[in-house]
This record gives C-alpha cells, structure tokens and sequence, in this order.
C-alpha cells in the first residue's frame, strides 16, 4: 500500500494457483491485461501465446506494480510475468509462494522469507 501511488498501472491477481485450476491460463492472462488496463471489455486472448504477446503489446513501455499471490506452478509465472522485458523500466513483480523451489527457476532479485 505504501508504494502503489509510485506506479501508473498496478494489478493484484489473487489465489492465482486457484483462479488457475477453475478457469485456465488464458483466463489468467485476460484478467492480468483488464485489471491493468482498466477494461471492462475483455480482451480476446485465444492460447497462452497470443495471450503473452498481448501483455508484452501492452505493458512493455509501462510502469506496473503486480502482486502475484499464491503461484505453485512455473507455467503460472511464464504466462502473466514470464520476462522483465515484458513491463517497462521500474516495474515490480511481487511473487508469493509455498514452494522456494520455483523461485529458483525464475530470475527472482530479492526474496523475503515469510
């Protein structure tokens, strides 16, 4: 909360390990773009590719807060935050997890033990 007014776009995804299980990556990625973009529409994401070139089309030159909460699978990052070069200079992915095991398969700056 204290951060958040530094960024032009900031998006909290919830449960993402959930939200995933229910209703799929591309589900994901189409609530990712419309929170940031403030959409009601919903963009038209087929498969995770076309979903990923939306989010780098997007996002690519803006300065985003995300906070990616609960994520137990690598495909979950790879499909809303997989590269820095996504989002513009400046941009903070905050990731949480149980498992310490997959912030060793993602270039992670700093960790925070919970």
């Amino acid at each position: 909360n204290k951060i958040h007014h530094r960024y032009e776009f900031k998006c909290h995804l919830g449960d993402v390990s959930d939200f995933e299980h229910r209703y799929g990556l591309v589900c994901l990625q189409k609530q990712l773009v419309s929170h940031i973009l403030k959409q009601t529409t919903i963009f038209q994401i087929n498969s995770v590719s076309e979903g990923i070139s939306v989010i780098k089309r997007h996002l690519r030159r803006r300065k985003v807060l995300i906070v990616i909460d609960n994520v137990d699978k690598e495909e979950q990052l790879g499909a809303i935050a997989g590269d820095r070069e996504w989002f513009g200079p400046g941009s903070i992915i905050i990731i949480t997890t149980r498992d310490e095991h997959l912030l060793n398969q993602v270039r992670v700056n700093m960790r925070y033990p919970a």
